[in-house]
């Protein structure tokens, strides 16, 4: 195989990677302040993304608003979610609130897929490539879009949570509620906040995916499976954790498939079992993921 070839399966790596991890922060986000996951998160995703499609393709917005009236969109859902579905079963048991997020994405995704129907949808932009150390790879527009964004968002969640008043709350009441709350933290508004902030991650990476590939209900569980594997392989909680995992499983699966195995190849259609089986022999040696020790320490406190 050619250094061209293998760079571009290690450039498609690193696109899937960046997707996956900032699904996976507000996953992880969302898991660290409630102690549950949500397996609605790929769903929240869908509507961002079908949101944005809505404005920017359907009703030909500019591509700004379009984004904003997307996100608007999703976080009045969200708001309204959160209070009537979440909200009532937040003391339950966490299999209650497992069990009411899966009865959300099926009814989301079936929402979803009578209102758009089945048929895959494409943003339908021209797509412009650029050559990268002297023609040895070409990487598009979009591409670049979907790993400086990812990138940003990043840093930003990073600099929120570590530098801002509302970051530091949220990060007190996913050590300790209770604690929080005698401190004078509106715990219910942290909450709140933080179900945004994961939406909005999801929501963003719903829309980048579309500039990437056709959008179809059915998506949403893909983007559910994939962050919910990215957090565990990272360390459930753990929001570096979530950036690793993520890029982990962009990387195996394409990397992967472009090693040759003599002369034979794994096709490309086992893609997702490779990652995942590279995902379960990594736990083999290390059960609690990159940085799942840290998580264990700050569970016992």
């Amino acid at each position: 195989m050619s250094l061209a070839i293998f760079a571009k399966f290690v450039l498609n790596g690193l696109i899937a990677g960046s997707l996956y991890a900032v699904m996976a922060l507000g996953l992880s986000l969302l898991y660290g302040v409630l102690r549950f996951v949500n397996l609605a998160h790929g769903e929240f995703a869908l509507i961002g993304a079908y949101g944005f499609y809505t404005f920017y393709v359907t009703l030909g917005w500019p591509l700004i608003p379009s984004y904003i009236a997307g996100m608007l969109a999703l976080l009045i859902i969200i708001f309204v979610v959160e209070k009537l579905i979440f909200k009532p079963v937040r003391q339950a048991p966490p299999l209650i609130s497992l069990i009411t997020s899966i009865a959300l994405g099926m009814f989301l995704w079936n929402l979803l897929l009578l209102i758009f129907e089945g048929t895959p949808r494409t943003m339908g932009n021209a797509v412009n490539s650029f050559p990268i150390f002297s023609e040895i790879l070409r990487i598009t527009d979009v591409q670049i879009i979907i790993l400086v964004a990812s990138l940003l968002l990043m840093i930003g969640l990073w600099l929120f949570l570590n530098k801002t008043k509302y970051g530091r709350a949220i990060r007190a009441v996913s050590d300790n509620k209770e604690t929080a709350a005698i401190m004078g933290i509106p715990v219910n508004r942290i909450v709140s906040l933080t179900f945004a902030i994961s939406a909005f991650l999801a929501g963003t990476a719903g829309i980048l995916a579309a500039f990437d590939q056709n959008l179809h209900p059915g998506l949403g569980s893909f983007f559910t499976i994939k962050s919910f594997a990215a957090v565990i392989l990272g360390g459930i909680g753990s929001i570096p954790g979530a950036v690793a995992g993520g890029y982990f499983i962009g990387l195996a699966e394409n990397i992967l498939i472009a090693i040759p195995f003599g002369d034979w190849y794994i096709p490309s259609s086992y893609k997702d079992a490779i990652a995942f089986a590279a995902l379960l022999l990594l736990l083999y040696f290390k059960p609690t993921g990159f940085f799942g020790a840290r998580q264990e320490e700050a569970v016992r406190k």
